[in-house]
């Protein structure tokens, strides 16, 4: 915990003076100062990922930030003492139940995080994808030696870029530092709105209700966290639109989205919040404003399709459109797998059963799910179906109309592919916010609801069996205890620490096998390259394909070869 919360302070000050970098060249003014080091890891993550094309995340790249952020700094010595202001007046509006209920979460959080992960994706690509980006940057066609390697998300650069590797260490860790940020711009509008009175700042106040759930996504680096914490940015932010100049609100808007499909690219639903906004104030239209906004985009794009092309030769991955013929393209017979494998997932169905099933018996069988699936799954319909009449009140019916608009946008792709709920629970927790705040107004409801989840993470820190009777989520592994040594040293990184590696060879591919970890894709915390064997012999005996190495050391990369 203790070496957690010093790495986190590291963390707040590089992003904070990157994003006040990021801020001048922008200009955007009247920034909320929680959202500075949003925006500058968002800043530290595209140079990272320029970077990849050529050298590996390692000590390299962390003396380059470092020379960077301090010449930010010595440049912007005024910027950060009116920041550091800012921060100070932010905490002084706390009442001091909201500061009493802060601290408590951030100790709570840096426990939580220093624990063992227990998200089975951080055991077969969280952790890979950013030992990957660590020791050899962007590397062609590693899709192929296992297609999860293929998503290469924003969310894990950052990780890599900041994660302290050289140090043997691997900080994967700041998902719980988002969440962080995210409660304390929360407990800043919950504070006005206890003066105020004003609904816009009760709907952005009181998202910590959501903290008991959002506890699960922070013991790992999952990118789910990332976008649900950015969307809610984006949201509130679009509440509170008339609070600072037109151009500084839809650059904000802009920079935000933008990160989140950087992300994740199902977040794409999210421009709709700065279309809106261009619309509501056309006169940007003619100004230098959009263009720098749209320069942006294409410069994000460029790298996202980039790095898309460098791992896998399909700009859009995972989706298979504009394919580029290169040696490494992500052979069609493991896109079709994949493909063939995202809606049985989705409906927790199997391939046979969902080629059987029409539509709608598909969609009773995803309604009816058990535990927290079924109950997210029918919570979701309801709200659709009810919100558009729940919200015709609410004093920015405007606001509500297009997060109402971008959840139905974003169900529909989610129902014609693979609707898990972790993939729409950002939206609805913002459904929620803005019908939480018709019904729960005042502040003796308020504090006492937010105790009560303080005391459900609580148990979720320390009787951790409680959420495994709660999910049926294949995500979701074992949680383990509370370990006393996490008062000051983090746990490891994976779950199956005590796993061999055996190596072994497969024509011209060397790699390393995990001989008990009982998973087809997991690798765990295996060396370069883990893939199973069991994997690898699967697509060999049915599909008739092997992985194989483009030359004689794996940085060259990866390419598939079809057996006859």
């Amino acid at each position: 915990m203790i070496l957690i919360l010093l790495y986190w302070f590291g963390l707040f000050i590089a992003f904070s003076i990157a994003g006040l970098g990021v801020q001048r060249l922008f200009q955007i003014k009247e920034l909320h100062p929680i959202l500075v080091p949003i925006i500058g890891s968002f800043g530290i993550t595209l140079a990272a990922g320029i970077w990849a094309f050529a050298l590996p995340l390692n000590y390299l790249f962390d003396i380059s930030l470092l020379i960077i952020v301090i010449g930010i700094s010595f440049y912007s010595k005024f910027s950060i003492k009116q920041y550091l202001h800012s921060l100070k007046k932010l905490f002084y509006t706390f009442t001091p139940f909201l500061k009493t209920l802060l601290g408590l979460i951030i100790l709570l959080a840096a426990i939580k995080t220093a624990g063992v992960p227990s998200i089975v994706d951080n055991e077969s690509y969280y952790i890979q994808t950013i030992k990957w980006l660590d020791t050899y940057g962007w590397v062609h066609g590693l899709g192929n030696l296992h297609p999860f390697l293929a998503q290469q998300s924003g969310w894990h650069l950052l990780h890599a870029a900041v994660n302290l590797n050289n140090l043997k260490i691997y900080f994967n860790d700041i998902n719980g530092l988002y969440l962080i940020f995210a409660n304390i711009y929360a407990f800043g509008y919950l504070s006005e709105y206890v003066r105020s009175r004003e609904n816009t700042k009760l709907i952005i106040g009181l998202f910590p209700l959501f903290n008991i759930f959002l506890f699960q996504f922070i013991d790992s680096p999952s990118p789910d966290l990332g976008v649900y914490i950015l969307g809610y940015f984006v949201f509130a932010e679009y509440l509170k639109r008339n609070e600072s100049t037109p151009s500084s609100s839809f650059l904000l808007l802009s920079l935000l989205v933008i990160w989140s499909v950087f992300i994740k690219g199902t977040a794409i639903f999210l421009i709709v919040f700065p279309l809106a906004f261009l619309l509501k104030n056309k006169s940007l239209i003619r100004r230098s404003i959009v263009l720098k906004s749209m320069l942006t985009g294409v410069f994000v794009a460029l790298i996202f399709f980039g790095k898309n092309i460098w791992v896998s030769g399909l700009p859009l991955f995972p989706l298979d459109v504009l394919a580029v013929e290169v040696p490494w393209r992500l052979s069609d017979i493991i896109m079709n797998f994949l493909n063939d494998q995202m809606q049985p997932a989705g409906y927790k169905m199997t391939a046979e059963q969902i080629s059987n099933a029409s539509f709608l018996e598909m969609f009773k069988h995803w309604l009816l799910l058990p535990k927290l699936a079924g109950l997210f799954n029918i919570t979701i319909t309801l709200l659709l179906i009810t919100f558009p009449f729940a919200i015709k009140k609410v004093k920015d019916s405007n606001a509500s109309f297009l997060l109402f608009l971008t959840t139905l946008l974003q169900m529909l792709l989610l129902w014609s592919t693979s609707p898990q709920y972790r993939f729409f629970f950002g939206l609805l927790m913002l459904l929620f916010l803005v019908i939480l705040s018709k019904v729960v107004r005042h502040k003796n409801i308020i504090y006492p609801m937010l105790s009560i989840v303080w005391a459900g993470i609580l148990a979720v820190i320390f009787l951790p069996s409680l959420v495994g009777k709660l999910n049926t989520n294949t995500l979701q592994l074992q949680q383990q205890g509370f370990q006393i040594t996490q008062l000051w040293k983090p746990g490891p990184n994976t779950q199956h620490q005590d796993v061999d590696y055996s190596e072994e060879k497969i024509k011209n591919l060397h790699y390393y096998d995990p001989q008990n970890l009982e998973f087809f894709w997991g690798t765990g915390d295996g060396p370069l390259p883990c893939v199973q064997k069991e994997q690898l012999e699967y697509f060999e005996t049915y599909y008739k394909i092997l992985p194989q190495q483009l030359g004689e050391h794996i940085n060259e990369g990866f390419y598939t070869e079809e057996l006859e």
